[in-house]
């Protein structure tokens, strides 16, 4: 069976008993006609009021204005979310690249310390002393390769 307004059939039944009890059988035709004119004059006036605000166009101009400035709104917001995603997978890419490059430097320079522990200045700063080249002189220090 159907619900017929969300009322399904038992409380439909209900409905019916309740009815009998409150009015007279001789009554409840008369009384099922009002209530259906009243439902109708509600129908009907809330129709009309629709109609007078879609017909009217200084009403119905904002109501639109309105309905195309939240579709416009819409759009933008699922734009900039867009372009916010794509800025964050491009940070999100410099970050795992700087990581990458920075781990990469630290196993070279902990290779570096491992397989030279004597060129570690003697003054416990942990910073490598700086060699002499056979003239005497300090030499340069190792170019450093500039990052990409």
């Amino acid at each position: 069976m159907c619900a017929v307004f969300g009322v399904g059939p038992y409380e439909m039944l209900i409905i019916l008993a309740l009815g009998l009890m409150l009015f007279s059988p001789k009554e409840l035709p008369a009384v099922l006609r009002g209530l259906a004119r009243f439902w109708a004059s509600v129908r009907r006036t809330a129709d009309e009021f629709r109609d007078a605000i879609m017909l009217d166009e200084e009403l119905r101009e904002p109501f639109q204005e309105l309905h195309r400035a939240v579709k416009e709104t819409g759009s933008e917001l699922r734009r900039a979310e867009a372009e916010a995603r794509q800025e964050l997978l491009a940070a999100r890419m410099h970050v795992r690249d700087a990581e990458q490059k920075l781990a990469a430097a630290v196993q070279e320079t902990e290779r570096a310390l491992e397989s030279s522990p004597e060129a570690m200045a003697a003054d416990g700063t942990g910073t490598p002393a700086e060699a002499e080249s056979p003239s005497g002189h300090a030499a340069a220090p190792p170019p450093v390769a500039a990052p990409e």
